[in-house]
């Protein structure tokens, strides 16, 4: 049923708001997600766009992007130029919103670089005898030699002592029949 309702909703700009149209939308998938229905982001986009009235079909062709936040940033747009085409003397109200579209815009470009950059910039450790160097420094290490030696947890410790020595026996020892050049 929640399903059917997010399908079906359209919006009408001549009633509602693209705000209100936006909360609806929003709190529709929330009832599906609530009742156990699956629709990711992407589904939701398309969704969103297929509730726009039927005389903006030409302008909603190539919407940009693909996250459902963008879409409606869009949408956003669209709606304020035609209710710009059609307004009465309400210029300042539309430059306000205007404005707001646009600093929800740019939240959320910079949350979307944030997050991006915070997944690829994982500290490594330098302690030479750790086995697993990616997630920590050496003052978090557990490994010997490290800031937190013998403080793992009793889950990690009998792992990580495997893990140390294999790691000596693999990279700190000389092969057989090694034979020193000094």
């Amino acid at each position: 049923m929640a399903d059917t309702c997010l399908h079906e909703h359209k919006f009408n700009p001549e009633t509602t708001t693209m705000e209100e149209h936006e909360k609806k939308m929003k709190n529709l998938l929330k009832a599906l997600h609530n009742l156990g229905g699956l629709c990711n982001d992407y589904q939701f986009r398309l969704i969103v766009i297929a509730s726009m009235p039927e005389a903006w079909r030409d302008h909603i062709l190539n919407v940009p992007r693909i996250f459902s936040a963008e879409a409606f940033t869009y949408l956003h747009r669209l709606y304020l130029d035609k209710v710009g085409c059609n307004s009465d003397g309400n210029e300042d109200r539309i430059q306000k919103q205007v404005a707001a579209l646009v600093a929800q815009h740019l939240a959320l470009h910079v949350a979307n670089v944030t997050a991006a950059n915070a997944k690829r910039e994982r500290p490594i450790c330098t302690n030479p005898p750790c086995p697993t160097k990616v997630g920590h420094t050496i003052k978090k290490c557990w490994a010997k030699g490290g800031g937190a030696e013998g403080k793992a947890p009793k889950s990690w410790k009998d792992k990580l002592n495997e893990l140390t020595q294999r790691y000596q026996v693999r990279f700190l020892t000389p092969p057989a029949g090694y034979i020193m050049p000094f």
